[in-house]
């Protein structure tokens, strides 16, 4: 698959799991993200909406992390 120069590739996996298009990106030296850091970002806005304190965050994000070494 060929990506165009400067392209941003975001792709919502959230395993670990390699997509074709994320390994396409990794090949062309291009900048992307998965679908786990857009999970981490939706969590960590859930904090303040539940009234959650603020350490939460770091909490959600070692137990994702923990989530994601298992799988």
């Amino acid at each position: 698959m060929h990506l165009l120069p400067g392209t941003y590739v975001y792709d919502f996996v959230y395993s670990a799991h390699t997509t074709g298009t994320i390994k396409a990106a990794i090949e062309q030296g291009l900048e992307y993200s998965d679908g786990w850091e857009h999970l981490l970002l939706q969590a960590e806005a859930m904090v303040p909406l539940l009234g959650l304190p603020e350490q939460s965050k770091t909490q959600l994000r070692h137990s994702l992390q923990r989530i994601r070494d298992n799988n």
